[in-house]
């Protein structure tokens, strides 16, 4: 990443998460987690949803004759 002034502010993913936890501590390494969640929680629970139901159908057609 690139500052405004042309030179590298970090060297890495591990240069910039030491730096973050140097600088912001352990709250720092979070931030921005909870706005991705909220986008990302909708859709993981419509995948269970539906991966469940399908699951309790495929039962009902692959179940072995008696």
């Amino acid at each position: 990443m690139a500052s405004a002034k042309g030179f590298n502010k970090y060297n890495g993913a591990i240069d910039a998460a030491v730096k973050t936890f140097q600088t912001e501590g352990i709250a720092g390494l979070y931030r921005g987690m909870w706005p991705n969640l909220i986008k990302v929680a909708p859709a993981m629970a419509t995948s269970f949803y539906v991966y469940e139901n399908v699951k309790s159908l495929m039962k009902g057609w692959m179940a072995p004759p008696e």
